[in-house]
């Protein structure tokens, strides 16, 4: 009998050591299905939280009540950190007044909608950065890391700043080395300028010289592989002798006539 075909109970319990309330799973050594077919049969279902027991009755043509002892066979499971901490969590939300979007976005995550979302990874990765013991344990997944290093593309270190925040500005580093998270200021959880500089030098270590940058395009050829894919042109002019038309080869691209159409009638005439 595996445990999560059992018969389970949640309840809500006060936890002394928390000081609020949370909720326990009480397991009963009896599946749904059994339980099913006894309710067909006439049988009345009895739970006593006290006691963590579970009985049966039903009434007999002569009037008496018949009772079945199911017992508690099953383990009971642990105050989980998630539970303990819900309460608050709710209470919070509520003052924020976010507590419907917070619900929807669990919904979001529990039918995979936005479990491949790079906003969903970058809220993740605060959580992460909070429970490491020092910010200098603070590893970040692959996705994370690419979008840190586009944006330092598109809007450079100004940008970065921004979405870092103040993280350990000001404070004075202990003497032992470990600056805790909780002492920090952030936006996002952002990698250091160490990082982000070495990440990016994947795409840029052969760039010191002129002609094609081989690393970029393998990576470019390793992430497209068997897809089709139209190089953006920029429109330079390749041969400006030509004359005012047809003279940008945008590859067919161009407004009328195009440099294609051009040289086509240069050599029929």
């Amino acid at each position: 009998m595996m445990k999560k075909d059992l018969f389970k109970l949640r309840y809500k319990i006060f936890d002394e050591n928390i000081g609020h309330y949370a909720y326990q799973t009480l397991y009963f050594a009896i599946t749904v299905e059994e339980l099913r077919r006894r309710s067909s049969n006439g049988y009345k279902c009895n739970v006593n939280i006290d006691s963590k027991t579970m009985s049966f009755e039903r009434t007999s043509k002569a009037g008496n009540k018949e009772t079945i002892d199911c017992g508690n066979k099953g383990t009971q499971t642990n105050n989980s950190p998630i539970y303990q901490v819900l309460p608050n969590v709710i209470d919070t939300l509520e003052e924020m007044g976010r507590l419907e979007d917070f619900v929807s976005l669990l919904h979001c995550i529990f039918n995979k909608t936005i479990t491949e979302s790079t906003a969903l990874n970058l809220i993740l990765d605060v959580g992460q950065f909070y429970r490491q013991s020092t910010i200098s344990n603070m590893r970040y997944n692959e996705e994370s890391i690419a979008f840190w290093v586009t944006v330092k593309k598109i809007i450079q270190g100004k940008g970065i700043n921004f979405f870092r925040g103040y993280k350990g500005e000001g404070h004075l580093v202990p003497a032992d080395g470990r600056l805790l998270p909780i002492d920090c200021r952030i936006n996002f959880a952002v990698p250091s300028n160490p990082i982000l500089a070495k990440e990016t030098s994947k795409y840029t270590n052969d760039a010191s010289r002129p002609g094609l940058l081989s690393v970029t395009l393998d990576t470019f050829a390793k992430e497209n592989r068997d897809k089709e894919v139209k190089l953006s042109i920029d429109g330079k002019k390749l041969a400006i002798g030509f004359g005012e038309m047809g003279d940008g080869d945008l590859s067919g691209f161009e407004s009328k006539p195009t440099r294609k159409d051009w040289i086509k009638e240069e050599q029929i005439t």
